[in-house]
Order: C-alpha cells, then structure tokens, then sequence
C-alpha cells in the first residue's frame, strides 16, 4: 500500500512538472537560485528573509519558501509580457517619468496579485520622484504600507511574539517607508515626515536592527535640507549606512538612491566638491545600472560647473548628450550648459584673433553651427527647465548662419484665368509636344518690363 501510495506521489509529481515545461517562461515567474537551480511558479510574496510561490495562480496554499539569500535572480512575468509594466519602462527609458508615473499607478491599481500592487506603487513613487512632485511621490509609497508588519514588537524582558504569515512585511515596505518619509520632508510635511522617522527608529532600537535607524536619519537628512541646513544634513547624513551587494537582502536599492540624493543635497548647499567626491565614490563601485550611471555622470558634472564654469566640463557635457540613457531634462540641461561654455570661449578667442586670419574666421563659423545646433536642442526639447527658456533667449542672439540657405518664397498659386508664369526651356527651333513655335517666344517676351521682371502673358 505504502508503494502504491509512493507511485501515485510520483505520478502526480511528473504530472506538474511536466505542466510547468509545457508552459512559457513568460507564462510564469522564473527564480534563479545561487546552484542555479529555476524554479518556475508564481510569486505569492516576498519578505525581507523569504519568497513564497505557488504553483498555479490561484492555488489557496504556499507550495514553498525559498530564502533570499539564495535567490540570484528573479524575473517576474509581468515585466516581459506586454501591459501597465513595459509600457512604463518604455516612457520611463524615454525620460518621461510623469507619463511613466501614470503607467505604473495604472498597474498598482489593477494589479491582480500583492506584487503588481506593490511594484507598481514603488515604481511610480520613483518616477514622481525623478519628476521633482514630493506629493506624489509620497502619496505612491505610502500605499505600500498596507503591507507593513502587522504584530507587535517585544517587549523588553518578554519572549518575542511568534509571527503569522499574514502579519509578515512585504520586502520593499521598509525602503517605501524611507522614500515616503523623505519625500514628504522635501514636500515640507514636517510633521508626518518626522513621525516616519520617529516611527522607524523606535523599531530599529527594538529589534536591534540598524537598517531601520539608517532610514530614519535619511528622512531627517531630508527634513534637514528642507529646511536648508548645512550642519544637521551633514550630521544626519553621517548616521546613514547601507551596504550594496549582490544579493538580494542587501540595500542596493536605496544605497544608489540614497548616495544620488546626498551628493545633489550637497551641490543645492553649496558644497560641489563634497558632491564630487560622493559621486567619485559611487562611479568607482562600477555596478550600478546604465541609468544610475547616467545619473552620477550628469550629477557629477553639475557640481563641476558649479566650481568652474569653463569650457573644460564640456567634454562631459556633450557625452551625456550623446547617450541614449538619461531623461530629457538632463538632455536639456546638458546641451543648453555646453552651448553657453562653448560660447563664452569662442568669444573670449575671437576677443584676441587677429580679424586678417581666415583660418581662424571659418573655425569660428564652424563652431557657431555647433553651438547653434545645440542650443537648438535644448530648446526644442520637451522639458520644464528654465535652461530650455535660457537656450531660446541664446540662440537669438546668435546671427544666422552663413551657409544656411535662404528660405524660398513659393508664388503664389494662379487662378483659373491666369496663365502661370513659366520660363521657356527649349529653344524656338525646337518647338515641344504641343508644336509652339516664335510667336509664343514672342508673346513671352512682350511680357518682360524693362527691369526684367516677369509678368503674366495678356
């Protein structure tokens, strides 16, 4: 009976495997593991030490739990079927993180499972975020913490209290929680930023965990810069500690968000060569993503201008330009910033050119089509930013070009009784298809005024 019993296990078994092999990748959540070892199902949920999948979708039970420090990669279905998610991205690619916002607060709100719901948020509270709205940023985090944890924290001296599954915390809560608190600080909701903070520190302090109190002193960093504070941003900032790394229970998520966000907090406070250095540290990590590599490059270059605005930084400059990566603030940011330099150095040249040296005059034209070109970009681009405004006003103080063509003037279309005005093209002694011969060469030119412009035949 026991054999039986076993056979029939197996058969089963064989069955769902044989199920899960018929059906796509696409179809399923894929989990890579560190053996690499798949596991093809569906993610039910995650919290900060396990993901727990299911078999089929709507299956009423955990079919298992793997930890996460054994995961090396995950790939959701959701991200490579086409809807909410890679319609985002596409937007979100482009730089037009306001369109991207809406695509993903679509998906947290029709989103049919928790990681729908809450990717989606977490996205979109990014995006808004990029987009410079705090408010919303905030509002788009904030529903993540309907998946905060749910039991009660121990009491000093008490055995902790053994916690449910439904009371777990989802994996992102605790990094939504941050961006929550920190974007209602930049929005200038002291009071519900600060009780965040207060909020994630008290549970740090409880369970012993430093995560927690890294991003409660990140939100007072960002309550402290609100308030445009040199002293308690660098004071707070220094009580901040994430560690990146290659798993995914590490902060990789909020150590590049968080750095990012110090060293533009230094450039706004008028410390560029402290900005530099934080940017020169995260360049040398050299595993961020190609975006975030874009975002160092772009900040790093701000906060060189703000040191020296000469024509040095323009190499810099003209790289982001030509990047397919960054948004299309940066891109306007960049070439109005690289129009000007380039500018005020060939001014200064042509300052102290000799005006004989016809070398040097065309070099000058050729660099006035460069500057004028991307100034041009910078001020067709679909960007809010005064340098979009800055580029326009610039660009019309540049003299036209040279070796541009005159626009041509069209005439105006005849009427039905006007015969149009052609000039002949093939001699008298040859006359066209309709056998025209000098006495139309003559009507032509009894047309002709004395000052040889050409009116209509009567």
């Amino acid at each position: 009976m026991t054999f039986i019993k076993r056979l029939a296990a197996c058969l089963v078994w064989a069955a769902f495997v044989a199920g899960s092999l018929a059906a796509s990748d696409a179809d399923r959540d894929q989990i890579v593991l560190n053996d690499n070892r798949r596991v093809s199902g569906f993610i039910a949920y995650e919290t900060p030490d396990q993901i727990w999948w299911k078999t089929t979708l709507n299956a009423a039970n955990i079919a298992g739990r793997i930890a996460l420090s054994d995961v090396r990669q995950m790939t959701y279905r959701w991200t490579v079927n086409e809807g909410f998610w890679t319609a985002g991205m596409a937007e979100f690619a482009r730089g037009r993180y306001e369109l991207a916002a809406v695509r993903f607060t679509q998906m947290a709100d029709s989103g049919a499972t928790v990681s729908e719901r809450v990717y989606g948020a977490f996205k979109a509270g990014d995006c808004w975020e990029l987009a410079r709205d705090h408010v919303k940023a905030a509002e788009m985090f904030g529903r993540i913490n309907q998946f905060n944890p749910k039991w009660p924290l121990p009491i000093p001296g008490k055995p902790s209290p053994k916690i449910k599954d439904d009371e777990q915390a989802h994996r992102l809560w605790l990094d939504a929680r941050c961006r929550e608190g920190m974007n209602l600080a930049l929005a200038k909701k002291t009071e519900a930023a600060t009780a965040i903070a207060e909020e994630l520190d008290k549970r740090g302090k409880t369970l012993v965990r430093p995560g927690c109190e890294s991003r409660a002193a990140a939100i007072r960093a960002a309550l402290a810069l609100a308030d445009n504070d040199l002293v308690k941003t660098q004071n707070a900032c220094a009580k901040v500690s994430f560690l990146p790394g290659p798993g995914f229970f590490e902060d990789n998520e909020i150590y590049w968000t968080f750095g990012i966000w110090r060293a533009e907090a230094m450039t706004t406070l008028n410390r560029p060569k402290e900005a530099i250095t934080i940017y020169d540290r995260l360049i040398l990590q050299g595993n961020a993503d190609a975006f975030t590599r874009v975002r160092l490059r772009f900040g790093r270059a701000m906060a060189r201008l703000a040191i020296e605005a000469s024509a040095a930084v323009i190499p810099e400059l003209i790289a982001l330009d030509a990047l397919p990566q960054g948004s299309l603030d940066m891109k306007c940011e960049a070439r109005y910033q690289a129009g000007r330099l380039l500018l005020d150095d060939l001014n200064a040249q042509r300052a102290t050119a000799d005006p004989k040296d016809e070398t040097r005059a065309q070099f000058f034209k050729e660099q006035e089509r460069t500057i004028r070109l991307l100034l041009s970009g910078a001020a067709a681009t679909d960007s809010k930013l005064d340098a979009k405004t800055k580029a326009k006003a610039l660009l019309d103080t540049l003299p036209p070009d040279e070796a541009q063509p005159e626009p041509v003037k069209t005439a105006p279309a005849a009427s039905p009784t006007t015969v149009p005005t052609t000039t002949p093209t093939k001699a008298a002694s040859e006359p066209g298809p309709g056998k025209a011969g000098k006495s139309d060469l003559k009507s032509e030119k009894k047309s002709v005024k004395k000052d040889g412009e050409m009116q209509p035949p009567m």
